[in-house]
């Protein structure tokens, strides 16, 4: 009976594939192409038929469960959907009555406008569905590799290049743009936004559209979250299947000293991020409603853009036109710091303030590795304001204490401008390059060398660490490992910077300041980006890249412990 149980689930898994493929179409159509005129039966199956799919395939899928109840608590997101669908379905009959009514009738008309929208946000969300179906297969080709003694840990870069191939062809629709953008020009944004470093080669908001605004925004969050993040979380709602390997692959990339932690910390890494950004989005709603036009949707694009450390801004000028405005500069900054400081930091943090909240629950404190991070954050936030403060007295271009700040934590992965990078001297200069190379945390949306690799290059941080008769921290292995990846990541720098030299004829310190924005994921610029030749945009791609999945990756792999398996299924 199981096994029968398990076939018919993997018949609805294909036919959610199939109504997600086709829903995601829809949606490229109708946005990508809107000088395509769309046939009447396709507006049909749109408004009726994969409503009508979705409506009969949650419910089945409910039906055929083994634990009904427990399946609905697990996965409320369906049947969220599944009320969209009720009420869409009840919007497509005003649609068909709309097609027979007389072309005055106002009111009717208003409900097939409504209806239509509806059905693209339903849509949108449903297909979902389908990337469930498409993780589920991602992890299959995962174990094929895995067989076939490559390494776990190439399933980042792989997913990383082949999201990077997909947001292109995206950015690439006609449909997103205000204006022509070359192909080299869509994978540079791509790229940047998925390495979350926010880098742009032209102006965002007079090159792209609401709808291609929208499609950067998405590929930032998910550049954020991570690759594995979503697939390992797409994977736990479609099925929550997977192999004990794959539970090695996401323990070591996502967080977590045990496996079984892994699985909270991907719960928490979701439910931490919707609360942060939607604290974000709803701040700068407050602060810039009746002064900008579209405040909450442009707040919510600047809050996933800070809190993912990307730097992308819907203003041509950044943040510069707020250098006057505390309350903006200080909310953008407590969203750049959150998501700098890593998720299991978050997650720590998290613990700890409701066990000392909650009268009932034992009071936890915080682990050495989250009071490392925050103790070498905070001190390179103070470090950066003073020589950026001094910076200013010294060439003559005095900036506030709150500029200073604002600076210093935006240099370190955030890269967003409160004023041109061109007004720093020598010291804020050097002080910026200084702050990109060591970056943010381990598992955070930042780049960098990592404070936690940096801080082992001074004391052993780490319990683990094996310990040793000499008192000299030069013998111990964790120190040799900091220093070498400290010193591949230099070389990467300066290698990159050469290559400017020769292909844009850059000054050495643009040169310099240009490569380690790129490696480090900052997206800060000394107004060079945009006027690289295609060469130069190439290193800057591959430093992108390099900084957001290669070096992380060998980060993680050479500093962290593979965990021990548990001896409890993970479902």
């Amino acid at each position: 009976m199981n096994r029968e149980r398990e076939q018919r689930l993997r018949h609805l898994d294909r036919f959610v594939a199939l109504l997600g493929l086709l829903a995601f179409l829809m949606l490229v159509l109708r946005h990508g192409f809107p000088q395509l005129s769309v046939p009447r039966p396709l507006l049909l199956a749109w408004g009726v038929l994969l409503p009508i799919g979705f409506f009969l395939e949650s419910l089945t899928r409910l039906l055929w469960v083994q634990n009904p109840w427990r399946y609905l608590r697990l996965h409320p997101l369906r049947y969220i959907i599944l009320l969209m669908i009720l009420l869409e379905l009840s919007g497509a009959a005003a649609w068909s009555a709309a097609q027979t009514a007389p072309s005055g009738a106002g009111e009717i008309l208003n409900r097939r406008s409504v209806s239509f929208t509806t059905g693209e946000l339903y849509l949108a969300i449903v297909s979902l569905g389908f990337a469930g179906s498409w993780a589920q297969g991602v992890l299959t080709a995962n174990r094929w590799l895995a067989n076939r003694r490559i390494p776990v840990l190439a399933l980042p870069a792989l997913t990383f290049a082949a999201a990077i191939l997909a947001g292109t062809a995206l950015l690439a629709l006609p449909g997103l743009h205000r204006q022509h953008i070359s192909l080299l020009d869509n994978l540079f944004t791509a790229t940047s936004a998925l390495c979350v470093t926010g880098l742009s080669v032209y102006d965002i908001p007079a090159a792209l559209n609401p709808a291609g605004q929208t499609v950067l925004a998405l590929l930032i969050q998910v550049g954020g979250l991570g690759t594995m993040t979503i697939l390992g979380s797409m994977a736990l709602w479609h099925r929550g299947m997977i192999t004990v390997g794959e539970r090695v692959a996401f323990s070591e990339l996502v967080g977590g000293m045990k496996l079984t932690e892994t699985r909270k910390l991907l719960g928490t890494i979701l439910k931490v991020t919707l609360l942060v950004e939607g604290f974000g989005a709803l701040a700068f709603w407050l602060l810039w409603r009746g002064r900008i036009d579209h405040a909450l949707l442009k707040g919510a694009f600047h809050s996933i853009s800070a809190f993912c450390n990307a730097g992308f801004a819907l203003f041509s000028d950044s943040f510069a036109s707020f250098r006057s405005d505390p309350p903006t500069l200080v909310v953008l900054m407590l969203l750049i710091v959150a998501g700098g400081a890593g998720f299991p930091v978050l997650a720590n943090l998290n613990r700890a303030a409701l066990s000392r909240v909650i009268p009932w629950q034992e009071s936890l404190s915080l682990n050495k590795t989250s009071r490392v991070v925050l103790l070498w954050s905070g001190g390179l936030i103070v470090l950066g304001t003073v020589l950026f403060f001094a910076d200013g007295w010294l060439n003559g271009t005095p900036r506030t204490w709150i500029e200073a700040l604002f600076q210093s934590v935006t240099t370190r992965t955030a890269g967003f401008q409160a004023e041109s990078q061109l007004r720093f001297g020598f010291l804020g200069l050097t002080a910026a390059i200084a702050l990109m190379i060591i970056g943010a945390s381990p598992q955070s949306t930042g780049g960098g060398v990592k404070t936690t690799v940096v801080a082992r290059l001074f004391r052993r941080i780490d319990p683990r660490d094996p310990l040793s008769s000499s008192r000299w921290l030069i013998t111990s292995k964790p120190f040799r490992v900091a220093l070498l990846l400290t010193v591949l990541y230099l070389l990467t720098g300066l290698g990159a910077s050469a290559l400017f030299f020769i292909t844009d004829h850059l000054s050495a310190r643009d040169a310099l300041f240009e490569a380690f924005s790129a490696l480090g994921t900052v997206g800060l610029t000394r107004d060079i980006t945009p006027t690289l030749s295609p060469a130069g945009k190439w290193i800057d791609i591959l430093l992108m890249f390099c900084g957001r999945v290669l070096y992380p990756v060998l980060v993680m792999r050479m500093v962290r412990r593979r965990p021990a398996p548990d001896p409890v299924p993970w479902t």
